[in-house]
């Protein structure tokens, strides 16, 4: 039998010893994350929204990140669903 990892912190009671719960989020919950971002460059605020997501469910920041980028491209492609900032056809940034 392979004995399971430890977690230090939990052995000694500490708070960061928690796991934290896995959130899931939604495609249009990431997108509005994107579009709550600081003015900046589409990447900039691809990768500000996608250190958000991590943080919230626990995802790496590339995971989110390609979880985001592929959520913000299906949307685009969507016709009533234009997402301000963000265009795959534009390439003026």
């Amino acid at each position: 039998m392979i004995a399971k990892p430890m977690n230090r912190f939990a052995v000694c009671g500490d708070p960061r010893g928690r796991e934290r719960p896995e959130v899931e989020m939604t495609k249009d919950e990431m997108i509005e994350w994107f579009k709550s971002a600081p003015e900046s460059s589409r990447h900039e605020r691809i990768l500000w929204a996608a250190r958000r997501i991590a943080h919230l469910t626990g995802v790496t920041e590339g995971s989110a990140y390609q979880m985001l980028l592929g959520a913000l491209i299906e949307a685009e492609r969507l016709p009533h669903r234009p997402i301000p900032g963000f265009s795959i056809t534009d390439n003026d940034e």
